[in-house]
């Protein structure tokens, strides 16, 4: 056959079989870019979310926010300080000394109260929240950590690890009123004034006590993974959340069922967590990987999601405390004595879909963008940038698009008698 024929013969054919073609790679490619848009989103929105790195005093480990005098207080393990620092500026305006090896830290909104634990000396110092000096020292159990406030009671709750005991203060008179018997390698402690509910982590035994707070005593166990280190309680829904450092998860409790309802993947070794109560947003400190992980917390009649992204801090992050009035995440980073500020106040405008597997179902839900449009001061935390793939998206469909209407529109050839090819 001659060359021209065949060569005629091929392009006759090659018309609609190439818009077919086309029509099938132009479809692949808007999806591939939707799908590779998906995956990277998350890595977007967090390069968009601002951190601020303060130094602090040697070692900090506990941390805990006073939103209405907007301050952030910080023990120092390492040189037995308070760090004070102003909310509004990140600047440390005081550092108060208290006893030897400070761990957890809570504070009293409502009297302006601190209170340290003093893990080696078996003590909890409290300080003076006008004066920024240390006015009392309460002896609790051997080895204590984990402290919380229950503000309504005016009540302290200090976990100590050594004797498996929750010691409870009674904030008026800085006297211990009774020890509650918890399960085995008591770390931490976070109090539902709400429900009436208090939750403890035993580490050596894999389950959190429940303790009925009108009672003061454990009703309940539950068993949430191996080694769980860190709680925390969402008051607006009673969901708990419980970090696990051996199974790096996150177990998601049903607080009035006691029904663990989802495990969250998030970073290595997770240490400390905190639950934003206007967000709903679940922060998780990853000492392992010097990181912190963020996913959107359950709310009634949902589920929840996997940890949707992931930001770097400081060397071996371990707690994390959340302003409610400002929504900034703080972090102690315990190997680089200092403290990280996250995020805080920008427009809840960037929604990713993430699949998970709870213990019921695989559901696909949509997880919103930590940041939130609260009106506040900025410590000098950049605000969050809107991601670009969007726009990246938008741009290379438009482009696609258009190259293959521009192709389709193009003269087709056509067979002349003498069997050249013409158009």
């Amino acid at each position: 056959m001659p060359e021209s024929v065949s060569q005629l013969i091929s392009d006759s054919h090659a018309g609609p079989s190439s818009e077919r073609t086309a029509s099938l790679l132009v479809v692949a490619l808007i999806i591939a870019i939707f799908m590779i848009s998906s995956t990277v989103g998350l890595a977007a929105v967090a390069a968009g979310i601002g951190v601020k790195t303060v130094t602090v005093g040697d070692s900090p480990s506990g941390i805990a926010v006073n939103p209405s005098a907007s301050r952030v207080y910080i023990t120092n393990g390492g040189d037995s300080t308070v760090s004070v620092m102003d909310s509004s500026t990140g600047v440390v305006v005081a550092v108060v000394g208290i006893g030897n090896g400070p761990s957890g830290v809570a504070v009293d909104s409502k009297t302006g109260r601190v209170y340290a634990v003093d893990n080696v000396d078996n003590n909890v110092s409290v300080i003076g929240g006008s004066t920024n000096a240390a006015i009392a020292n309460i002896s609790v159990g051997s080895s204590p950590e984990g402290i919380a406030v229950d503000e309504q009671t005016d009540t302290v709750y200090v976990v100590n690890n050594a004797v498996n005991t929750v010691s409870v203060i009674n904030g008026s008179t800085d006297r211990v009123v009774k020890n509650i018997t918890v399960g085995d390698g008591p770390t931490s402690i976070a109090v539902n004034p709400a429900a009436g509910m208090a939750y403890v982590t035993d580490s050596l035994d894999g389950n959190i006590s429940v303790i009925n707070l009108s009672a003061d005593k454990v009703t309940k166990n539950i068993t949430t993974g191996i080694s769980p280190m860190a709680v925390a309680v969402d008051t607006a829904t009673g969901y708990v959340y419980v970090a696990d450092d051996l199974y790096n998860t996150v177990s998601v409790v049903d607080g009035p069922t006691g029904q663990v309802v989802a495990n969250v993947t998030v970073g290595e070794s997770p240490d400390g967590i905190a639950v934003d109560p206007i967000t709903n947003m679940v922060f998780v400190t990853n000492s392992g990987d010097d990181t912190v992980s963020m996913f959107s917390g359950v709310s009634r009649g949902t589920t929840t999601t996997s940890a949707t992204y992931t930001i770097g801090v400081g060397k071996s992050p371990s707690a994390i405390a959340v302003d409610p009035l400002t929504g900034y995440a703080y972090v102690t980073n315990s190997g680089s004595d200092s403290v990280s500020i996250i995020g805080g106040p920008g427009p809840v405008q960037t929604t990713v879909t993430s699949t998970v597997t709870t213990t019921h179902s695989t559901t696909t839900i949509s997880v919103v963008n930590s940041t939130n449009a609260r009106s506040s001061s900025n410590p000098g935390v950049e605000a969050p940038e809107f991601p670009f793939q969007f726009a990246l998206v938008a741009a290379v469909t438009v482009v696609v698009v258009a190259s293959y209407l521009i192709a389709r529109r193009a003269p087709t050839p056509r067979m002349r008698a003498s069997g050249a090819i013409t158009v």
